[in-house]
């Protein structure tokens, strides 16, 4: 398959081979986000590319199981030595180090966490082994991956023992809204926007998955047999990803993801409904899921005074919110194959189901919106939903999808909408919630929306919003 997107990351490790010295690299992101198609992508311009990847947890795993796996992931790449065995990984670096060659090299230690399980020791040793051994070929890169970003933010990035070492690390997103059409190939410009936002809405911008897609059948066959059917990889992957990411503590992750299904909640909220203590440990669960890519935090926001201390936290991860909202709950239908799909499709919340998903997706590309509208980065104040309930002060609760406040005193008040057929009532809609808005006189007001079907001729007759933004036009930015 085409390598799609990633230039910045490439740009940037691209740098590293002119540096003079060795270099040690970090990368993290969410399970299936792309990490080592990355770093095999960049090592195609590299003379040697070693990739050595640990086992994933299981009952029973020591760490001789890992470093037997290792020595045969070396056998295969570096060199077959019949009766290869190693008793340390201190060992096993050092026969690694042996075999390095003078010229460009790449080595990827994938799934790091993996490899140091049942040995206490293992960071120790890896940072033995760079000081006196690795660091002394010029010419190499050694990459330090995983999916437990947690682990390697603790035992590498602020690690001391690393303090001064690493030459470069990297955080992968998902891939821009943009470029998602690339993975539709030569049918890029036979599917509509509509029906491929309905794909990425349900999958958001995980290359892994999008690479799964038929990209020559229809959004709705496609989710089908990729969420509704017991053989599809995304009806399986939520179990797997928090098993292999969270281990033994996964029941406990996935309680906290299901209590932010519906909406988004701060931390006292969060502990009442999954019965836990407000404590610092529900406070690290959470902080591990933002380093997972599968949260984030979000605040209110006051006109006058700014972005409040209050965090709240949203499912930001499309395809775990999909899961949870939409896969699990017909998940032993689907097993026992009771499930008709055509039913569920054309339920009257199935087109509300994709809405919300597609609000998702817009708030995930924040910077591509800014872009439309013709804003730069470092003149927005603040962005997100914007939520106002009912008080004395103001004419009446409202919700907006999107809120853009600017430097140049302008609102960018978005209403963001995914149906076939979108009609007047949305003018009334964003009438009605510029008339309870509480904000101050001296803003201006800018009315967009930001959608993907068919728009009514009355609406763009009105002329009533000052940019419409279309899916077309999410696509065509490039």
């Amino acid at each position: 398959m085409e390598f799609i997107g990633r230039e910045e990351e490439l740009k940037e490790l691209s740098q590293l081979s002119l540096k003079k010295t060795a270099s040690l690299v970090t990368i993290q992101g969410r399970r299936r986000i792309g990490k080592s198609s990355l770093v095999e992508h960049f090592a195609k311009t590299k003379s040697h590319f070693y990739e050595f990847q640990g086992l994933a947890p299981r009952e029973g795993l020591t760490k001789q199981h890992q470093l037997d796996h290792f020595a045969d992931q070396f056998k295969t790449q570096v060199e077959d030595i019949p009766g290869l065995h190693f008793e340390s990984w201190t060992q096993a670096f050092s026969f690694l180090n042996k075999r390095i060659k003078k010229e460009s090299t790449v080595i990827l230690f994938d799934e790091i966490s993996w490899m140091a399980h049942s040995d206490p020791d293992f960071v120790g040793k890896l940072k033995t082994a760079w000081d006196t051994e690795f660091k002394k070929h010029p010419k190499l890169i050694l990459v330090l991956c995983g999916s437990v970003s947690s682990w390697i933010e603790k035992n590498i990035i602020k690690e001391t023992d690393f303090m001064g070492r690493i030459s470069l690390s990297l955080q992968i997103k998902e891939l821009p809204l943009q470029l998602l059409p690339n993975f539709w190939g030569k049918y890029k410009d036979s599917n509509s926007a509509y029906d491929m936002l309905q794909l990425i809405a349900v999958t958001g911008g995980i290359p892994r998955y999008l690479e799964e897609i038929k990209p020559n059948e229809s959004a709705s066959i496609n989710i089908e047999h990729l969420c509704y059917k017991k053989s599809g990889v995304l009806f399986h992957d939520f179990d797997k990803i928090f098993n292999d990411i969270f281990e033994k503590k996964s029941t406990t992750y996935q309680k906290i993801v299901n209590a932010l299904a519906q909406n988004k909640l701060n931390l006292n909220q969060i502990a009442s409904k999954i019965k836990m203590k407000k404590s610092g440990t529900l406070s690290l669960y959470l902080a591990d899921l933002v380093l997972a890519g599968f949260i984030e935090k979000s605040f209110i926001y006051n006109f006058k005074k700014g972005i409040s201390k209050i965090i709240f936290y949203r499912i930001s991860d499309n395809y775990l919110r999909f899961y949870l909202r939409h896969i699990l709950p017909h998940k032993d239908d689907i097993i026992q194959s009771r499930l008709d799909f055509n039913r569920v499709r054309h339920l009257a919340q199935w087109e509300q189901t994709m809405g919300y998903q597609f609000e998702s997706t817009i708030l995930n590309n924040i910077s591509l919106i800014y872009s439309l509208l013709g804003l730069k980065k470092e003149n927005i104040l603040w962005s997100g939903s914007f939520i106002q309930t009912k008080n004395s002060k103001n004419k009446g609760a409202c919700q907006i999808d999107l809120l853009i406040h600017s430097n140049d005193q302008s609102l960018y008040l978005c209403e963001i909408k995914f149906r076939k057929n979108i009609g007047t009532e949305v003018v009334k809609e964003v009438k009605r919630k510029i008339s309870v808005l509480k904000y101050p006189r001296y803003l201006n007001i800018r009315k967009v929306l930001i959608f993907e079907g068919e728009l009514s001729e009355h609406v763009r007759e009105l002329e009533f919003f000052d940019y419409l933004i279309s899916g077309n036009d999410l696509f065509n930015t490039r």
